[in-house]
């Protein structure tokens, strides 16, 4: 059901069926002879149809209004009619039909047997002209009309004029929540039932009709625990060489984010070692990175955030580097398939650089000792991060976020993550994590840049 106007919404399976109770149908099929209904139906129907017709709002049109008298008995010269009494099947899915019908009188019943939203339930809808079935299957045919017999069935909730339910399902109203097995609409409103009795409520206080699972999945949605609602993924590779080479490379990659209605909060952490025996010296790479941010919404379109990133890397000399601030941020794109954040604040960065020896230009000495350096600085916080669902098994994220130091604006600090994932299964997928830390002003003798590139097998991470 949606949230803000109610549809029936059902999903047809194999076992699926229309009864019909006490309906008259004009049915139309390939080589009928002419002429075979009655002028009073026909009149009947001509005169329904097109008030259907007038009444119906564009997109919802069951009938085009444009029709004249003519053309429907034109049409209706190749049809017939057909009584269906209580209880019998006329339309069952997977049974090959070249049938059109039209329903002229009674009441027509959906039976919905499915895995999905409402299970083995109905919907009783009052005919003539409230409802339309396309039945032909592969006539050809292509009648000026719009049908609603398919896989996905959306019915409006006006024209329902009774729902019964096999379990009951949670209506919530302004005074709190009823549990109902059947709606019925009349003069007065709409009736429910529940297991106390009766109760006629306003039509315009019933929005939603959700299952029992889906009412808790709601109500946790609203307030979930910190521990729940956790999504990512990890990701760790091994790679080793002996014999005439003594090589080993170790990297792992973990994403997580826990979104809600309300705030979201995102981990990243990415690692790279690598050592060679046979070189001096022997680390080539030894590089760890990680951050948090939380963002809360203040209104759908806007947001605040704090971020914390970490980094060290030991063959730039750099113990520790923390970047912690926070600002605000604009929701630019936001839609199931792909987000688009802009964001910008204010960071406090704090550096810890080890003593190291470096080759002496002019020896003696053969090395000299660079003393252990510590900066402290404002810098403005510059960022945007995306993200992107391709297809049903693969997702994209990427943030970039550049700091300019307040003091000297020419001097800049860049970082760069990104991950994409496939899922293998509904434990296992590919993961590959990119991390890009820059800085403008590194310490004598070591680069500007460093850059970590995991990818292997990961583990699903899901915690609802």
């Amino acid at each position: 059901m949606g949230e803000s106007i109610i549809a029936a919404k059902l999903r047809i399976d194999k076992t699926s069926h229309l009864a019909v109770r006490c309906a008259i149908l004009a049915r139309m099929t390939l080589g009928m002879p002419a002429d075979n209904i009655s002028s009073r139906d026909l009149e009947s129907a001509i005169a329904s149809f097109r008030r259907s017709g007038s009444f119906a709002t564009p997109g919802e049109a069951l009938l085009l209004p444009s029709w004249r008298d003519e053309d429907w008995r034109q049409l209706f010269r190749f049809t017939s009619t057909r009584r269906v009494m209580a209880g019998d099947a006329l339309i069952r899915r997977g049974e090959p039909d070249r049938t059109l019908y039209f329903v002229l009188h009674g009441d027509l019943e959906i039976i919905v047997h499915s895995s999905e939203e409402l299970k083995s339930d109905r919907v009783r809808l009052s005919l003539p002209a409230d409802l339309y079935l396309d039945a032909i299957l592969g006539t050809g045919f292509k009648p000026p009309v719009t049908g609603l017999y398919a896989d996905a069935i959306a019915i409006a909730w006006d024209q329902v004029a009774s729902l019964t339910t096999s379990q009951p399902m949670v209506l919530p109203t302004p005074k709190g929540k009823l549990n109902v097995t059947a709606i019925a609409r009349s003069d007065a409103g709409l009736v429910v039932t529940t297991a106390s009795g009766t109760a006629t409520l306003d039509p315009a206080t019933v929005t939603v009709l959700r299952s029992p699972a889906d009412q808790q999945a709601f109500e946790a949605s609203l307030h979930p625990n910190w521990a729940h609602a956790w999504a990512g993924a990890a990701n760790v590779s091994l790679a080793l060489a002996r014999g005439n080479s003594s090589t080993a490379t170790f990297g792992a990659g973990f994403t997580a984010a826990r979104t809600t209605r309300t705030d979201k909060t995102a981990l990243y952490v990415n690692t790279l070692y690598s050592k060679n025996s046979n070189a001096i010296p022997s680390t080539s790479a030894n590089a760890t990175g990680g951050g948090i941010r939380y963002d809360h919404n203040v209104n759908p379109r806007f947001f605040a955030f704090v971020s914390g990133d970490f980094s060290s890397n030991a063959l730039q000399n750099l113990d520790l580097r923390s970047i912690i601030g926070g600002g605000f941020g604009w929701h630019a794109s936001k839609t199931p398939k792909q987000t688009f954040d802009v964001m910008s604040g204010l960071v406090w960065t704090h550096e810890n650089y080890a003593a190291f020896y470096a080759a002496n230009a002019t020896p003696p000495p053969a090395e000299i000792l660079t003393p252990a350096t510590v900066n402290s600085f404002a810098a403005l916080d510059l960022g945007q991060q995306y993200t992107r669902k391709i297809g049903a098994a693969s997702l994209f994220t990427e943030q970039a976020t550049i700091y300019p130091d307040l003091n000297d604006l020419s001097q800049f600090q860049l970082t760069l993550n990104s991950s994409f994932s496939t899922k293998l299964g509904k434990m296992f997928n590919w993961v590959t994590t990119f991390s890009d830390n820059y800085t403008s002003f590194p310490p004598a003798g070591t680069l500007d840049n460093d850059v970590i590139l995991t990818t292997g097998l990961g583990i699903a991470l899901t915690r609802k």
